[in-house]
């Protein structure tokens, strides 16, 4: 009998730990559209060519720099 408390016990926490994954996963993703929708904002407003490649160039430079 113990030992399916254990599996049952065990199973529970897998469970758990990929529901915790799907929802970083999710934020992970959501945070990816938002720099993508901000680079093509950028790209699509008025400025001098140099200067939007360089707003776009440091938006998407911030997901370079996360974990």
């Amino acid at each position: 009998m113990s030992q399916i408390v254990d599996a049952h016990v065990a199973y529970c926490a897998a469970i758990s730990d990929l529901s915790r994954d799907k929802t970083e996963l999710l934020e992970r993703i959501k945070q990816l559209e938002d720099r993508i929708h901000r680079a093509a904002s950028a790209f699509f407003r008025d400025g001098s060519d140099g200067h939007v490649a360089s707003q776009m160039l440091q938006i998407l430079e911030e997901e370079r720099g996360r974990p």
